[in-house]
């Protein structure tokens, strides 16, 4: 029995000392950090976005507006109609009519640009993801670390400033750890070629 035993041991110890020589040679692990509000700032497609976004906005406030003088001509026939006529009481229903088509298409066209901005933003933010983990895998990368602006605390409460401290994610690094400008050029290099 006690043979059996130092036999098991003596396995044991010889598998735990080879299987760790097996193993891949242990290196540091290799950080860098973007700038993703900056990033996302300096994209092409974010340029592109807001402007259709722009558009789509202008063109439910022309909408608005045509609606809004329609009701402005109405409401001055009202002014000029006897109010026990029946033209009096057939306006002022189609003025009850068109007040509530006008608020209901406000809110449903500031929700559907909200929906419109919010699922645009996070398809970028997908995109610009992903250009991230592209440069970070080409240059052997293993953790991205989120980069902040400096704060300015000339404008800040002192309990502000104590947030500010904080909440940073990246005290201090060296300026060839960051990413950002090649995480930019991938992903508007990227979004140019997919326009063609």
């Amino acid at each position: 029995m006690k043979t059996a035993s130092a036999a098991w041991l003596a396995l044991s110890l010889y598998l735990a000392v080879n299987s760790a020589g097996a193993q891949e040679p242990s290196r540091a692990t290799r950080v860098a950090v973007v700038d993703v509000v900056y990033a996302f700032d300096q994209l092409d497609e974010k340029a592109s976005m807001e402007a259709e976004l722009a558009e789509l906005g202008r063109s439910f406030e022309s909408e608005r507006e045509r609606r809004s003088k329609r009701l402005q001509v109405l409401r001055a026939d009202l002014d000029v109609l006897k109010t026990d006529s029946p033209a009096y009481r057939k306006t002022l229903a189609e003025i009850e009519r068109l007040v509530i088509e006008l608020r209901v298409l406000t809110t449903h066209q500031a929700g559907r640009l909200q929906r419109e901005r919010a699922n645009r933003t996070e398809q970028l933010y997908r995109r610009l993801l992903a250009g991230i983990a592209q440069v970070a895998d080409e240059r052997g990368i293993d953790v991205v670390l989120f980069k902040e602006r400096e704060p300015d605390f000339r404008k800040a409460t002192s309990e502000q400033i104590a947030t500010l401290i904080q909440v940073r994610k990246v005290l201090w690094h060296r300026d060839s750890l960051d990413l950002t400008d090649a995480v930019v050029t991938r992903v508007n290099v990227a979004y140019r070629n997919g326009r063609k």
